[in-house]
């Protein structure tokens, strides 16, 4: 894979994608955490998967018409196979974020007297960075690869 415009309007891309499906995923998050069900750690558990589900499916769509454009086998990524592998690198995110969002709720840190914990939407922003690079490394290194001549390294 080279460094070129090629990689680099396609990051911007998946950077777009991925910034409408994160705000798909907390608005869904929001309204399932905050209005729709109680502020338990299940219901907490449980709206993150929701989001999550609104944001995998938005991203997955755009993926395939907008963002990988530049691919070997340009119908590979609308294959069940595809969109099953698509879905599991995303839910190894999923995991990753459920983790964070349980380490939020769990952990406490004391100062004097006050008791302080980590919020929920900070810790859900700083998950969302670690997973959007293992969404876009894992998927273009397992579904969207490159055509063969542009599999180069990188250059400064």
């Amino acid at each position: 894979m080279r460094f070129d415009k090629v990689l680099v309007h396609e990051i911007i891309r998946y950077l777009i994608v991925g910034g409408v499906a994160t705000i798909i995923d907390y608005l869904s998050f929001a309204l399932f955490r905050y209005v729709i069900l109680d502020l338990t750690l299940e219901n907490l558990l449980i709206s993150t998967s929701i989001g999550f589900a609104f944001g995998l499916t938005f991203n997955y769509i755009l993926s395939i018409i907008f963002v990988f454009k530049n691919v070997s086998d340009p119908n590979k990524g609308k294959k069940l196979s595809s969109f099953i592998l698509f879905a599991m690198i995303g839910i190894i995110g999923l995991g990753l974020t459920e983790f964070g969002m349980w380490i939020s709720y769990i952990t406490r840190f004391f100062i004097g007297d006050n008791v302080y914990q980590i919020p929920e939407m900070l810790m859900k922003v700083i998950m969302t960075g670690i997973v959007l690079i293992w969404n876009y490394v894992a998927r273009k290194l397992l579904i969207f690869q490159p055509p063969k001549s542009e599999h180069k390294e990188i250059t400064s």
